[in-house]
């Protein structure tokens, strides 16, 4: 008996199906069976949804098959009522329609051969639409046959050669040619909505197209006031604005004309907006992105911001230089021009100026007053540092000449000398040149003059002396500082020892006590480590190169 009564209530809940009716925009859920037929499940649905306290009749309402990705009503089962749900095909949540008309009204039968669009029209003074009403047309309907069918309607009050018919989705197209058929011709689907504006100029573009492109092309702006971090201010503009356009829309807000500030990127390797004439949508402006304005004349496109800075030799490799000024440089650029602009900053003459690349934390490359930027061969990028450094006397460097750093090695001392000096020789100079030149500087004999490169800038011994080789006086005449095994640029470091103290260094790098000879310990008298690093562990071995 329980067996048997499982089997009927699993029997009956397999009987049951729910179905979907939408009623004015709501969807409502009724329960029936199967076995009931189109007629008792109407019923159903007219007590469910409570049409008869709306004064609704029961034979002034039907149910109709729907479509809700068109959201148009389809097949309405005329002469099927005492159907079962099971023969129409019905199943759980099957959406349905449900349709009313007036008491005594005939209702409008379905044709599988029409279709249904939603047409509403367009207001050009207020910039809107009136609201949108479902008309039936045949499925092979061309345009005229609509714009026809649309001049008796009187939502619409047009002749058909004064409407215009646009169809707005994704984009907006405008419907020409009307003897084209509406789905075949112009590709309209079922229950796409047509837009209709009056034609006041033939030849004009569509206000209806128009308006989508400036809706579709607007975008929101923040920017900040100069002087202030925070991107308080805001503004919409189409992005096929140009970025001139957008600084003359802001200007006012500023307080500045619009040649007088430029714009930036304030997201991460952003950098400077340099073309003006280019559009917001060809610069890769988003909407929502924020500007950062900059105070300053625009960078014109083969500009680039650099920084002058200057060094302070005893300061940390880390430590942050001191900014003199930045200024506007284009491959074109004299270097004397900047020079002076740095003179008239510093208050010297232009020609005890001397600007040079910037390589780490030591100056590098001089640039010759004489040539611009690009003939100096200088890498332009924004916010490149040069280093400034402004001389006693004026600047005589000749264009084929080299100034190198020197410095004293003690061998008996392990001990690198602290103070650097510049010495100055040609490019091809060679070796024996080289050591009469240090031997005069110095009172030296020349003869007993050793010279090696460094290949490290930095203080401690163990990082200046790390790969240096001392050259003997062999062949002096046929080495030279451009060749092997030198290679000397400007800005690098010369390393001298008087040759007749020997050498406390092994050829392994271990000095005689067994310790290594650029342990840090014996660095400097003021016991120097590398700038970001411990001391070294005494004993610890560290072989030059």
């Amino acid at each position: 008996a329980e067996d048997k009564i499982k089997r009927e209530e699993a029997q009956k809940k397999a009987s049951e199906l729910t179905l979907r009716v939408e009623y004015q925009g709501v969807l409502h859920s009724v329960m029936c069976h199967k076995s009931d037929t189109l007629a008792q499940a109407l019923a159903l649905t007219h007590e469910s949804v409570g049409l008869a306290d709306a004064g609704i009749a029961l034979g002034d309402i039907r149910l109709r098959d729907y479509s809700p990705a068109l959201r148009v009503p389809k097949e309405d089962f005329a002469g099927r009522e005492q159907e079962t749900l099971e023969k129409l095909g019905f199943y759980s949540w099957k959406q349905l329609f449900l349709e009313t008309k007036a008491p005594g009204a005939e209702w409008e039968r379905f044709d599988p051969n029409m279709t249904t669009y939603s047409i509403r029209k367009f207001i050009p003074a207020q910039g809107t639409y009136t609201e949108p009403f479902k008309i039936a047309i045949s499925k092979e309907a061309t345009l005229g046959q609509l714009k026809a069918l649309l001049a008796t309607r009187p939502e619409i009050g047009l002749p058909a050669d004064r409407q215009r018919a646009v169809l707005v989705n994704y984009t907006a197209v405008e419907l020409v040619g009307d003897e084209a058929t509406l789905a075949g011709g112009h590709r309209v689907l079922e229950a796409a909505t047509i837009s209709i504006e009056e034609v006041t100029e033939p030849g004009k573009e569509s206000l209806i197209i128009q308006r989508f492109n400036e809706e579709r092309n607007l975008i929101k702006l923040t920017y900040n006031l100069l002087g202030r971090q925070p991107f308080d201010q805001s503004i919409r503009i189409s992005r096929e604005k140009t970025l001139r356009q957008f600084k003359e829309a802001i200007q006012d807000v500023i307080g500045k004309p619009a040649d007088q500030f430029h714009c930036e990127r304030s997201y991460q390797y952003g950098g400077l907006f340099r073309y003006e004439d280019q559009t917001l949508y060809g610069s890769a402006v988003r909407d929502g992105d924020s500007i950062r304005i900059i105070d300053g004349a625009p960078i014109k496109p083969d500009e680039y911001g650099l920084i002058f800075v200057k060094l302070d030799p005893k300061a940390p490799v880390t430590a942050k230089p001191e900014e003199i000024m930045k200024s506007n440089v284009a491959g074109d650029t004299q270097v004397s021009a900047i020079a002076g602009l740095l003179a008239a900053k510093l208050g010297v003459e232009a020609d005890h100026i001397r600007i040079r690349e910037k390589i780490g934390n030591k100056p590098g490359k001089i640039l010759r007053q004489g040539k611009t930027f690009k003939d100096n061969n200088v890498y332009l990028s924004e916010g490149r540092e040069l280093v400034v450094e402004t001389l006693a006397e004026p600047d005589r460097l000749g264009a084929d000449e080299i100034l190198l750093v020197a410095r004293r090695w003690y061998p008996e001392k392990e001990l690198l000398e602290e103070a650097t000096h510049e010495l100055v020789f040609g490019q091809s100079a060679t070796l024996e040149q080289v050591r009469r030149a240090i031997g005069t500087r110095f009172e030296v004999d020349p003869a007993h003059v050793r010279v090696a490169k460094s290949w490290y800038h930095y203080n401690p011994v163990y990082d200046a002396m790390m790969g240096a080789k001392f050259e003997d006086a062999t062949d002096d005449n046929l080495k030279f500082l451009n060749q092997h095994p030198f290679y000397m640029k400007e800005g690098d470091m010369l390393i001298w020892k008087d040759g007749r103290v020997p050498e406390k260094i092994k050829p392994n790098g271990v000095n005689a006590d067994g310790v290594s000879s650029y342990d840090s310990s014996s660095a400097s008298p003021a016991g120097a480590t590398r700038p970001g690093r411990a001391p070294r562990e005494p004993g610890r071995d560290r072989r030059p190169g």
